[in-house]
Order: C-alpha cells, then sequence, then structure tokens
C-alpha cells in the first residue's frame, strides 16, 4: 500500500462528487506515450483515439467494513492552485495534480488498484453538457406496400 502522486495530468470523466455508472467515484488520466513507463503502474493503459493514453481510476464512494470510517461516504477533495474548494464539475481536458492510493488487489489489472484521493485542478476547464445534435423527422405512415427493393 502506497500513497503517491500524479503531476501535470490531463484529466477526463471527472466523477468524484457523485458515482459513475457502476456506482464509483471516478476519472480518467490521460498522457502522451512518453509517460506510459512511468504510469503504467497505476493501471491497465489503453490508447485514445487522438493518439495518447489513458488510465481509468476509480474508488468506491464508502469506506469498506475494514477501516475505522466504515460505511461512511468518502470526500475526495477538488481545489484549485490556491487550495481553494471547487464546486463546479471539472471538464474534459482540465490539468491537473492527483493524490492516489495503490493498493494489492487480486481482481486488478496488474495486482493492484490505484483510487483517487485528491485532486488539484491546474488548468481548469469548464463541463459543458452535452446537447442533443440531431433534428428529430417527421414521418408519415403508409398503408400501401412498397415495391422499391
Amino acid at each position: 500500500m502506497q500513497t503517491s502522486y500524479i503531476r501535470d495530468i490531463t484529466v477526463n470523466y471527472v466523477q468524484l462528487k457523485e458515482v459513475d455508472r457502476f456506482g464509483n467515484f471516478s476519472l480518467q488520466i490521460e498522457f502522451g506515450k512518453e509517460r506510459i513507463d512511468e504510469l503504467k503502474g497505476y493501471g491497465q493503459v489503453k490508447p485514445l483515439d487522438n493518439g495518447n493514453f489513458a488510465i481509468n481510476l476509480s474508488t468506491k464512494p464508502t469506506y469498506g467494513k475494514d477501516t475505522k470510517k466504515a460505511g461512511q461516504t468518502k470526500d475526495i477533495p477538488i481545489i484549485n492552485m490556491s487550495k481553494e474548494t471547487i464546486e463546479a464539475r471539472i471538464g474534459n481536458g482540465s490539468k491537473a495534480h492527483l493524490k492516489v492510493f495503490t493498493y494489492k488487489s487480486d481482481r486488478a489489472f496488474n495486482g493492484s488498484k490505484t483510487a483517487p484521493m485528491a485532486v488539484m485542478i491546474t488548468e481548469f476547464k469548464e463541463y459543458v453538457a452535452p446537447t442533443e445534435d440531431f433534428d428529430f423527422v417527421e414521418t408519415t405512415t403508409t398503408t400501401e406496400a412498397s415495391m422499391d427493393f
């Protein structure tokens, strides 16, 4: 078990105040090829469409039964460079320093799991909610069989 810091990293899909679709707090770290050897111990390295690479980090939203805080909700601080709390949602492409905790896990990709403990945002990008980017098309219903095959 070890606490460490990941500095100067891009973060995506930051969900540390509400749970993700798997019921976890999570985020993705994104980095260039030159940092693979440095970061591969934190999880499974996956290629991205933009040529960079990523590792997904996650943690359960409550403390485990073997801890003093069993069942309590975790508070993962998200702060800016002035150490002020950031309440706004973090947008993809924001830059950050992370404090993480790595521990042995038989179910993890490389035998260890890395959980985010704190995030310091060094370059904030505002989260922009996705919008519907298609138009509804009115259709007409016909009862006649079409012969155009």
